[in-house]
């Protein structure tokens, strides 16, 4: 339900700034679920997990499609989803042998993951809206 507002503000602000901040607080999210010590603390971190979750899942759309040209766009738009998909299932296997006995262990796992690609994320060329337009290849030459 958040992916509207960060899309909206993705519109409108500095993506790059969003995605990072998304990511940060989709980490703090999974670190803090990892020391909840009760089922409403879980459900709330992981609340707060999903808000910047869906960060990732609406600007992260549209800085692959200013990156690819239009005629790769749908192949790449295919493989981002699928990596969403073949990412929670190979997260669910990892955290199956991680936490067998103990569900920290993988929320921990998936938190210092998520600081280490925000961080390699801020080091990464940043395309302008429009960049794989063909348009709009003048202004950037």
């Amino acid at each position: 339900m958040t992916a509207a507002g960060w899309g909206y503000w993705g519109d409108r602000g500095n993506r790059k700034r969003l995605l990072f901040f998304g990511t940060l607080i989709w980490a703090a999210g999974a670190g803090l679920s990892s020391q909840a010590s009760s089922f409403g603390q879980l459900y709330a971190f992981h609340l707060i997990l999903a808000v910047g979750l869906g960060s990732i899942a609406s600007v992260g759309f549209s800085v692959v499609s200013d990156f690819v040209s239009p005629r790769r766009r749908g192949l790449a738009m295919s493989f981002w989803g699928l990596s969403q998909g073949v990412g929670g299932l190979a997260g669910g296997l990892l955290a199956s042998q991680l936490g067998a006995g103990d569900f920290r262990k993988p929320l921990v796992v998936i938190a210092v993951l998520g600081l280490v690609f925000a961080v390699l994320y801020l080091l990464t060329f940043d395309a302008p809206r429009g960049y794989s337009e063909p348009e709009l290849a003048d202004l950037y030459a």
